[in-house]
């Protein structure tokens, strides 16, 4: 068999979106595995992989895992899309839903339709019966759907009507877990969506300063009120000044917040929105910062105290290029100001060990710095 020899995955307990790749991979090499397993006299699992309902199985979880998959990809990004995040959960939910529910139902009005919004708010804790597909219309269904990677003709029509069944109660439960898990309710999820001026909307503003009391202050509110108002007069300006900060059709809200004449027009709107894009929107970041440091505090570095490894971490998690001799003069002076009894020979010293730009080493004698009194040299072993 004319074949690329490739190993088989293992899910892992706590990577969930390795189980999409290793199913992926088991049918990739389907007919050999069925092959080797017949030569091997390995019958158990020859006679399974002979159940053509087992590879159809595979074939929905391949498809349906992999749009799961998507979704929780979208909240691990490194950029965040918080703005658009309750519209991609709503998005996520009814395209799952389509594929179980009916587009008409027979109800009081027969052929109604069932739009986005009444599939969302259907309970699906009560009967469904009026809504659901019946098994021969999820067949139909997936077989024009998916017909050409869900292979459900290789078994007869009672079996396929059994399996149909057993994708819409999957899905079904599925839809239930988003409901349980996701936050669709969350109020501040659901304005925060007018930090874009394309999405601008008086009256979430106005909601948003409201749940958060602490950073708008009852007695700023009259002042908020009124930057609001001046925003909605400029949103046409405000418009267009957004496409300075698009990143790859990504729109770059922080910045945006944090642009000098944001914040000096509306400051009181800017600090409401980046004390909220502050909050995670998920903990893939901070998974991502416990990675790191686990390589930086290893068996080898086991001896470096808190202060060293939290500023190899600051340094790592913010991607601070320690080469760039501006980035340098900036982290000195801001040394200097947190450690005023030592600064000058600790901030002597590091430039003239590292920066060899005349522009950013002061003229200083270099014996001053290395044969320096005796409590400067104590101050520093002491550092």
């Amino acid at each position: 068999m004319d074949i690329k020899i490739k190993k088989l995955l293992k899910s892992g307990k706590t990577r969930w979106l390795s189980l999409e790749a290793a199913i992926k991979r088991i049918l990739e090499l389907w007919d050999p595995l069925k092959l080797y397993f017949e030569e091997a006299s390995v019958n158990d699992l020859h006679k399974l992989m002979e159940d053509p309902s087992l590879k159809i199985y595979l074939e929905f979880l391949s498809v349906f895992l992999g749009r799961i998959n998507a979704l929780n990809r979208y909240f691990q990004k490194e950029v965040s899309e918080i703005l658009e995040a309750k519209n991609h959960l709503f998005k996520a939910y009814v395209n799952m839903a389509s594929h179980i529910f009916n587009l008409t139902v027979n109800a009081d009005e027969p052929m109604k339709p069932l739009d986005a919004t009444t599939i969302f708010n259907l309970n699906l804790s009560q009967k469904l019966t009026n809504y659901l597909m019946t098994p021969h219309e999820v067949n139909k269904h997936f077989q024009e759907v998916f017909g050409n990677v869900i292979h459900l003709n290789v078994v007869d029509e009672h079996e396929r009507l059994v399996i149909c069944k057993k994708f819409q109660d999957f899905i079904l439960q599925i839809l239930k877990e988003f409901k349980y898990y996701l936050p669709f309710d969350d109020k501040v999820l659901s304005k925060i969506s007018c930090l874009d001026p394309e999405n601008f909307s008086n009256q979430d503003w106005l909601d948003l300063a409201h749940l958060f009391p602490n950073i708008i202050k009852p007695e700023e509110f009259h002042l908020f009120f009124d930057e609001v108002s001046s925003w909605a007069l400029d949103i046409e300006k405000l418009k267009l000044q957004k496409n300075n900060f698009l990143d790859e059709s990504c729109f770059d809200v922080v910045n945006f917040f944090s642009n000098l004449q944001i914040t000096r027009t509306f400051p009181l709107m800017s600090k409401l929105a980046k004390a909220r894009l502050s909050l995670p929107h998920s903990s893939a970041s901070v998974e991502r910062v416990f990675s790191q440091f686990k390589l930086i505090k290893n068996e080898r570095r086991n001896c470096l105290n808190n202060d060293t490894a939290q500023s190899l971490l600051i340094t790592k998690v913010n991607n601070i290029e320690m080469s760039d001799k501006k980035v340098l003069s900036e982290i000195y002076a801001q040394f200097e100001k947190r450690n005023p009894p030592i600064k000058r020979k600790i901030s002597l010293i590091s430039q003239l060990s590292i920066v060899s730009d005349k522009s950013l080493t002061p003229n200083i004698d270099k014996n001053e710095v290395l044969m320096g009194d005796e409590t400067d040299s104590q101050l520093l072993q002491d550092k």
